[in-house]
């Protein structure tokens, strides 16, 4: 009797790994969902961009679900988009096969003055072999400054201050700073510039200064270096509420780590210099 029990219970475990070596293996990929942080002036249509990657795996559909504040956005057109209402809209792209990524472009209105944000609610994602793709979402942040077309606002595009050398370019100092423009952790501050008082902005931590340069049409924000009159083009990558990176040109005494090669980085229609690894060319 104990060695018919026994039998049983080979096969039983026989058949239940038959069983389990049957069923197929699922997996899921990692990716994440990057968006672009745009500026825009209210009353004009603005465009924010997203990449959703997966590691350099081949990609299949994406589907991301956007909320808004529709007090300050109004949604325009977007990649795939459908079940628009006011505050939500659902974009969607689908991969051939071949891609490792998928980019999406949203339009918006800008409707009110101010710092708003657009992030991802619901997302359903895979890649091109059906495995569940997993998220890391990002968002958005976008700000708004005062549109239209008074006087002050020409005034201020051309700069009310003394004027300036980057480069090859002539600017003038702008001392009317938008509050939209002041990054996270700079508060506005007066120095003396060349024997004139002038508006600048000062980060607390660093001491770090930044000026509002117009060449008579954006103005824009440039890092100041007092010691020597430097002036450097300032761009702002916000990874968290309490994290950000400041894109700098190059030094002169900087290398190109081992096994990586210099490449040029365009951000917000500036170029600056940086270092890749040629074996992942998504990074």
């Amino acid at each position: 009797m104990k060695m018919i029990k026994r039998i049983s219970t080979i096969l039983l475990a026989g058949i239940m790994a038959a069983v389990l070596l049957a069923m197929p293996a699922y997996a899921a990929g990692r990716g994440e969902v990057q968006f672009s942080d745009p500026k825009a002036k209210t009353g004009e249509e603005f465009k924010v961009t997203a990449k959703m990657t997966c590691g350099g795996q081949l990609i299949g559909d994406g589907k991301l679900v956007l909320k808004y504040d529709p007090e300050y956005l109004e949604f325009v057109d977007g990649t795939g988009a459908k079940d628009a209402s006011s505050g939500s809209v659902t974009i969607f792209n689908a991969g051939t096969g071949s891609e490792t990524e998928l980019d999406y472009t949203i339009t918006f209105k800008a409707l009110k003055e101010g710092e708003t944000e657009i992030t991802v609610s619901d997302s359903e994602s895979y890649l091109w072999n059906n495995q569940t793709l997993y998220l890391t979402l990002g968002s958005s942040k976008v700000k708004i400054s005062k549109g239209g077309d008074s006087s002050s606002g020409s005034d201020s595009k051309k700069g009310d201050g003394p004027a300036v050398t980057v480069g090859e370019k002539q600017y003038r100092i702008v001392n009317d700073i938008p509050p939209v423009e002041i990054p996270q952790g700079f508060e506005e501050t007066k120095i003396n510039f060349n024997g004139s008082d002038v508006n600048a902005l000062k980060q607390a931590n660093s001491g770090q200064l930044a000026l509002y340069l117009s060449d008579g049409k954006e103005p824009a924000l440039f890092l100041y270096n007092e010691e020597d009159g430097a002036f450097t083009p300032f761009e702002l990558v916000e990874i968290s509420e309490e994290a950000y990176i400041i894109l700098l040109p190059k030094e002169k005494d900087i290398e190109v780590p081992k096994g990586f090669e210099e490449v040029t980085l365009k951000f917000n229609d500036v170029d600056f210099p940086a270092w890749q690894n040629p074996s992942h060319e998504d990074y």
